[in-house]
């Protein structure tokens, strides 16, 4: 009896294992390249920083040396790897000939690059597809200037790529160019004429990678993989800023389905704008078991407390989703102290309302209880008249704007 106890107490703790297994949101990444990509581990580079900041990733590797794309779009291990498995991000590598637009014409590439993309869209057509700008090597003594001339050949190539397909780019070529601008030292090459980066270059390419597809900072992550602290900290610094601050130079969500939004929250009131991209579809969940599908939206909490808001953009079956945590401590903005900058009156109001400030109104807005926005005025007064005669009774949100500061009053319509 003991011993059919144990096995039943190994099954559960076996079901249980997988169910927290299952439960773990994985990324799944393939990597289609040559040895450019695969030098000195760098995928699995990007895979523990990724892991180190909080992703949860799982790579796959397809980098055949000497390959391009007019090798990949002909490889059926490669076919048989796309259909493998449902990817999440695909990361292709021109060859560095082809970056450049010289052993092939850009057009020729792309091409071919759109068989390779039909299989892999037909797999999963919500499949996020990047190509990877590879940096160049130096190639002489003090020879940079032949190297920022060809790097900028392979910008120019890969640019025109991505524009004829409709992708995103990871510009780790330019932020290996960024460095060398500042610094002529080959602390990202081992060797003069090496196209093949070192485990600094490498590094500084995964991190600009993670930066990219995640589209956040990769500074403060603490995995260094073997390089030194403050040299990885350099690099971090550098890559946020060429690849965060520059993201429609690399038709960072220019093409794809991105969700992304911002907000202002005044006590219990939040009201949140959608910045998102290439969408049809919007669903905001509001972390207190209300909801929105509404572009733009404001939403009245009810009570203090901890909350995530959710965003979910779709378009056709494809998703995607952004998230912010606020906390409400509820107070009462029905009454106004002698301390506050505005007053709405009456409140309750019945057929006219009156807001006066002690500066300039530079704009009001009134919503539902929605988030529907019903009025929107520019007074450029400090003292003004709104007739809400025609409102149905119910609670609004009156939205007032001074050139520095933002106002949120609830009104009651009697």
């Amino acid at each position: 009896m003991n011993i059919i106890r144990s096995y039943i107490l190994l099954i559960v703790l076996f079901i249980n294992a997988l169910r927290l297994d299952a439960s773990i949101d994985t990324t799944k990444v393939l990597f289609i390249g040559n040895s450019i990509t695969y030098y000195n581990n760098m995928p699995q580079i990007f895979r523990d920083l990724a892991n180190n900041k909080g992703e949860n990733i799982s790579i796959s590797v397809h980098a055949p040396g000497g390959s391009g794309i007019v090798n990949h779009y002909v490889n059926t291990a490669l076919y048989n790897t796309i259909k493998s498995k449902k990817w999440d991000v695909v990361i292709i590598q021109p060859g560095s000939s082809e970056s450049a637009g010289i052993s092939f014409p850009v057009d020729t590439t792309v091409k071919r690059a759109r068989i390779l993309l039909d299989s892999i869209y037909k797999y999963n057509e919500c499949t996020k597809v990047y190509l990877y700008e590879i940096p160049y090597g130096i190639p002489s003594n003090g020879g940079y200037n032949k190297y920022f001339t060809i790097q900028q050949m392979f910008r120019d190539s890969v640019t025109k790529m991505a524009d004829k397909l409709k992708l995103q780019m990871l510009p780790a070529g330019e932020c290996v160019r960024a460095y060398y601008s500042k610094y002529q030292n080959m602390l990202l090459h081992s060797s003069i004429n090496n196209i093949h980066p070192n485990a600094n270059g490498s590094f500084m390419i995964a991190s600009s990678f993670y930066a990219g597809i995640f589209q956040d900072s990769i500074f403060g992550a603490s995995y260094y993989s073997t390089i030194n602290v403050d040299t990885a900290k350099r690099f971090f610094n550098l890559v946020d800023s060429i690849v965060l601050n520059n993201k429609s130079d690399w038709r960072i969500n220019t093409y794809n389905l991105h969700a992304e939004f911002s907000f202002v929250q005044n006590n219990d009131t939040v009201h949140l704008f959608n910045s998102s991209t290439n969408f049809t579809n919007v669903l905001w969940n509001f972390g207190d078991g209300s909801s929105s599908s509404l572009n733009n939206s404001t939403h009245i909490y009810s009570a203090s407390g901890d909350y995530q808001i959710k965003l979910k953009v779709s378009k056709q079956i494809c998703f995607d989703t952004a998230n912010a945590d606020i906390i409400i401590n509820i107070i009462n903005s029905f009454n106004t102290s002698k301390e506050d900058f505005i007053s709405c009156y009456p409140n309750p109001v019945t057929n006219s309302l009156y807001i006066n400030a002690d500066k300039n109104i530079e704009k009001i807005y009134i919503y539902d209880i929605s988030g529907k926005l019903l009025f929107s005025e520019i007074p450029k007064v400090s003292m003004y008249k709104i007739s809400v005669k025609e409102l149905t009774l119910g609670t609004y949100i009156v939205c007032i704007h001074t050139v520095d500061s933002i106002y949120v009053k609830k009104i009651l319509k009697l």
